[in-house]
């Protein structure tokens, strides 16, 4: 089974790393867990650090509402073999700015 772990953002760029360095890669029971990154149109260096943070999937840079992108995600589940199961992470989450 693989495990996608999604994190919109917006603005994150500080605290993006240390996000996606806190998700789990290797978990009983789950063959692999995909991150993928999707920006709402930081205005900061968000997509840059997203790139060099970023081993399953070039960012995604989607101009919409913050809500759409658990949507998006679901999506992006739909079409990946087998529909994995989809968590979705603030990209601030737990982490001082």
């Amino acid at each position: 089974m693989k495990l996608i772990v999604q994190i919109p953002c917006f603005n994150e760029e500080h605290v993006l790393p240390e996000t996606v360095a806190d998700i789990a890669r290797e978990i009983a029971g789950v063959d692999a867990v995909e991150v993928p990154i999707i920006d709402s149109g930081s205005t900061d260096r968000t997509v840059e650090a997203a790139r060099k943070v970023s081993v399953d999937h070039d960012p995604h840079v989607c101009h919409l509402p913050a809500g759409v992108f658990f949507y998006l995600g679901m999506a992006l589940a739909l079409i990946a073999p087998a529909m994995p199961p989809l968590h979705s992470v603030s990209a601030d989450s737990g982490h001082e700015s």
